[in-house]
């Protein structure tokens, strides 16, 4: 049986950044109706940096409060290792097979609301992909902000590489700041990525990181045949080279989903 802090580790869920998930049983004193929850430990040879990018991650989970983001359920440190403990979300996340394009669409919504709510705090999160969108009951929520950054000049502070390739927009790809456009950006990807089963940028991924940046920076993508003429046009809507020329808000991309908006 192992230990971090007073929480019971049952298994290994897998890396995030800088960190890895645990599945956990929570501790008595906390009162909890459920039986796990996860909890994200620094790594064991984490280094100084390493610790002040997961302490930025949770000053910014406890700057903004939204239903569609991760709910932070505290915080400490054990032997040395920094760590946070969230509600274990059982479904899983967007990055799973067989989903029914409605599922995704309301998880998407969801992602996408928490997105604004992050970018009303002048936050961009830098790492919107399948694996990060995780399934609740009635829609998801947006996970791992460990990549995120404030978008507002003078203190930006990147908290770590950029994400996969795949869901990066070209603006930052070549060096820009993170911010709510290159999000939408993202938000267009993932959601093709989910409904179609293939990156914009085909079939192939790319064979190395070099490649991946030619294919992002040189514009080389294409709208699977598959999206639905609504999806493509919302897709579409948020790979406008030109950042401005996008979608203005990820508040409209949940509104087109959820046909609130035309």
């Amino acid at each position: 049986m192992t230990f971090l802090a007073d929480y019971e580790l049952i298994e290994w869920l897998g890396p995030g950044n800088h960190g890895d998930w645990w599945l956990a049983r929570p501790p008595s004193r906390l009162g909890s109706a459920d039986e796990f929850v996860a909890v994200k430990a620094l790594w064991r040879d984490a280094s100084e940096l390493d610790f002040d990018r997961m302490a930025r991650e949770l000053r910014l989970l406890s700057m903004v409060q939204s239903p569609h983001l991760v709910h932070l359920i505290e915080a400490g440190e054990s032997d040395g290792r920094l760590f946070y403990v969230r509600s274990h979300h059982p479904d899983g996340s967007l990055d799973r097979d067989g989903l029914p394009a409605d599922r995704v669409r309301t998880a998407m919504a969801c992602a996408a609301r928490g997105a604004h709510a992050l970018h009303d705090a002048g936050i961009a999160h830098r790492d919107i992909k399948p694996e990060n969108v995780l399934l609740v009951e009635r829609g998801a929520v947006l996970s791992e902000l460990g990549l995120a950054q404030l978008v507002d000049p003078g203190m930006t502070t990147g908290i770590g590489p950029v994400g996969a390739i795949e869901y990066v927009a070209p603006e930052v790809a070549l060096g820009e700041r993170g911010s709510a456009s290159s999000d939408i950006w993202a938000l267009g990807v993932t959601l093709h990525r989910v409904l179609c089963g293939v990156s914009i940028y085909g079939p192939q991924p790319p064979s190395n990181v070099l490649e991946g940046f030619r294919r992002v920076t040189g514009g080389q993508w294409e709208l699977s045949s598959s999206l639905a003429d609504s999806d493509r046009d919302l897709v579409a809507s948020c790979l406008q080279e030109n950042p401005a020329e996008r979608l203005p808000s990820a508040s409209d991309f949940a509104d087109r989903l959820e046909g609130v908006a035309p």
